[in-house]
């Protein structure tokens, strides 16, 4: 059996550096869902998303769009993203401490981590 290590894995060095997912203000299992749908609605009734999509819809003829209206949709979908990302961050509040950086520190949270 042949079993590859490196020597800084060995001496409790990590080599190579875990980059973890960005964490998300929402989750389903919190109470924060319903004020994050409170808060979409607001925001999409100040932007009127659901009259301008209304006005793209009803242009359309056939069911075929055109190229103007499907720049439109896409700028509508653009747009709705960006009010579900607004929605998300001010539904709750992650706080992340700031903490000066200490190498020893980081090695043992690095060897905590692995």
């Amino acid at each position: 059996m042949v079993f590859d290590v490196s020597t800084r894995s060995l001496m409790g060095k990590l080599e190579h550096r875990i980059v973890r997912p960005a964490c998300r203000h929402l989750n389903c299992k919190t109470s924060s869902l319903s004020k994050y749908n409170r808060i979409l609605e607001r925001l999409m009734g100040i932007h009127k998303m659901e009259e301008r999509l209304d006005e793209i819809i009803e242009a359309i003829v056939d069911d075929k769009s055109t190229p103007t209206q499907q720049a439109k949709m896409n700028g509508l979908d653009v747009q709705f993203v960006e009010l579900q990302n607004c929605a998300e961050r001010r539904c709750r509040t992650i706080i992340k401490l700031t903490i000066e950086f200490s190498p020893k520190v980081k090695l043992w949270h690095e060897r905590v981590q692995a």
